[in-house]
């Protein structure tokens, strides 16, 4: 059978070839909107495949980015932390029409890194929650075009950065509960290790001493951020109710593993215990007792690192450049007035 081609293409819709190769390499500036529709519903209809191959001969671009994760197999991200889907999904959904496409890869191993940045000839990469000193020398020598995610290590490279205000946020849901009356609130929070966990686990204390109230160190609690790291918690955290009466959770699915296990150990939620989330996930709404969550508009995020890549692609920034976004309070049933 032979394959299609943006000849076939531009005779469906009634365009010039040249007008369905702009939409093919995102020069939509040159193509109406509505003309980009019909390429792109064509290109559906007569299943064509682009030739990335070929493409990257042409226009000295290959077309693709690079996305990486914070984890030693990006499967692991997918499988137990749903906030690593949504932001893919946001930001492929961005890039897709421009004519890119997205692969996926890790950074833990700087030397793997920088042989599949190469290997693939990508026009950018992504680097979501971590760059090590290595991997940006690396992204230097190789004069990769970087957009930074969510890293807070020290970096001199000129890489624009999107952050989320952590701190700011635990800050909010810490006060929140304190709104609500209650005296003595507890912690669940990942790895000390982690960067993000500690200025998130700040914004929690900051809340505390503002009110003038003690840290319960006796009700800080840790676990791995899964799922099954707040399922795990639950035995431990029931043993604290009666003088705990509320508590921050640092990951949306830590608290819906830890809500499954405490409605399994008979507790009444929020009744004895008024939990907060963060991230506010699409679960978060459907869990019982719905999750009030601190909320990081995971699609603005996703959405400014795309269009940073294309900025950079086109122009390479000369200085650092961050972006911090700004956290809001999503309030749903999972909390309620302390009792007297």
């Amino acid at each position: 059978m032979k394959k299609t081609s943006i000849y076939d293409i531009a005779k469906k819709v009634g365009v010039s070839a040249a007008t369905v190769s702009y939409v093919l390499n995102g020069k939509n500036k040159k193509v109406s909107s509505e003309t980009r529709k019909k390429v792109y519903l064509a290109m559906d209809e007569l299943g064509y495949t682009r030739d990335h191959a070929a493409v990257s001969l042409s226009t000295g671009k290959s077309h693709l980015i690079g996305l990486t994760l914070p984890y030693s197999s990006p499967s692991i991200a997918f499988l137990y932390n749903p906030f690593y889907a949504e932001f893919l999904g946001f930001f492929e959904e961005t890039l897709k029409p421009k004519g890119y496409d997205v692969i996926i890869g890790s950074t833990n191993d700087e030397e793997d890194f920088e042989r599949w940045y190469k290997s693939r000839a990508l026009d950018a990469v992504m680097v979501l929650g971590s760059l090590g000193q290595k991997a940006e020398n690396a992204l230097l020598r190789i004069n990769a075009r970087v957009v930074l995610a969510d890293v807070y290590e020290e970096y001199n490279a000129p890489f624009t950065n999107i952050r989320f205000n952590d701190e700011k946020a635990e800050y909010l849901a810490t006060s929140h509960l304190i709104s609500l009356g209650h005296k003595k609130i507890g912690y669940l929070g990942g790895p000390d290790s982690s960067i993000v966990n500690h200025k998130r686990f700040c914004g929690y204390e900051q809340a505390l001493l503002e009110y003038d109230y003690p840290i319960p160190h006796d009700c800080l609690f840790h676990s791995s951020t899964t799922l099954e790291g707040g399922y795990q918690m639950g035995d431990a955290i029931v043993k604290k109710l009666g003088d705990m009466t509320a508590i921050v959770v640092d990951a949306d699915i830590v608290a819906i593993g830890l809500i499954r296990r405490l409605l399994e150990l008979g507790v009444k939620l929020p009744e004895n215990l008024s939990i907060v989330g963060f991230d506010d996930i699409q679960p978060a709404q459907y869990i019982y007792p719905p999750l009030t969550t601190v909320r990081q508009d995971i699609k603005e995020k996703a959405t400014l690192a795309a269009n940073a890549i294309l900025e950079a692609i086109s122009a390479p920034p000369k200085a650092k450049k961050s972006y911090v976004l700004e956290p809001t309070l999503t309030l749903r049933s999972s909390t309620e007035k302390a009792k007297d």
